[in-house]
Order: C-alpha cells, then structure tokens, then sequence
C-alpha cells in the first residue's frame, strides 16, 4: 500500500549536536519542506539551496530521507510501517562542519526529518524541531 502526503510540511528542522569531548563527527543540521506529489511523481529529492562542499553528506541526506519514505528501510521494528508515503522533499537549509560532519550523521537526518514530518501529518501539527546527538553507528 502506498499513501500520498495529504498536505505540505514545511519547515521540519533537524540538527545532530556536536557531543562535548567527543572526537566524533556528530554534528549536522538540515531544514526541509515535504510537499504532495501528482498520480504519474514517485517520491524524490530536490535541493533548493546550495549544496554541502562534500556532495557525499547531501546524498546522505536524501538517503536517509528516501529510505524512511519507503517505510521498511527502518531497523526500528516499531517504526516499521509497512507502506511507502509518497512525497517530494525540498531542502531548504543543509549547513555541515568541515571536520564534525559524517555520512551516518546525515544519513539519521533524513530518517528523523521524515519521522517529524509523519507525525506533524498524524498529530495535525505545525514541525517541532529536532535536536539530538546522532552516533556515527546510527543505524535508520
């Protein structure tokens, strides 16, 4: 079963926090839109600001989120929904740390901003921003 986004989401912010006295890369931080899509779209990504310096972490990004869209991409069996929402995701905002950004970060971001957005949808509620500390063996 596949379902298309009701309405538009916009402004879902998500930011990985950088962890006092940690070496690792744990910082990230992207603002995204979720918009409808018609009958003939599937689900995608666009980027309606200028990419990171290193493409990897936008890809991530996109991953991340696409992979949540799909709904069994997850390795949280509670999340684990069985269906695919269909959806165009616009980021608006993707900021990156030269040295405390990795791909795992990113890749949790579009996980977690897909969540939110899920949620505004179920809860019929404006995006609460994200902010946590994403591991790099954040597994979506």
């Amino acid at each position: 079963m596949t379902i298309r986004l009701a309405r538009p989401v916009r402004g879902v912010t998500v930011r990985s926090r950088k962890s006092p006295g940690n070496c690792a890369p744990d910082w990230g931080y992207a603002e995204l839109d979720f918009e409808p899509v018609t009958d003939d779209e599937s689900s995608s990504v666009e980027f309606a600001c200028e990419p990171c310096e290193d493409e990897e972490l936008a890809k991530a990004l996109a991953e991340g989120a696409l992979i949540e869209l799909a709904g069994a991409g997850t390795h949280d069996p509670d999340r684990h929904r069985g269906h695919a929402v269909l959806a165009r995701v616009v980021v608006r905002i993707i900021q990156q740390s030269q040295v405390d950004s990795c791909v795992a970060v990113y890749r949790g971001l579009g996980v977690l901003a897909v969540r939110e957005m899920l949620s505004c949808i179920a809860e019929d509620r404006v995006p609460q921003p994200i902010q946590t500390r994403i591991s790099i063996g954040f597994r979506p």
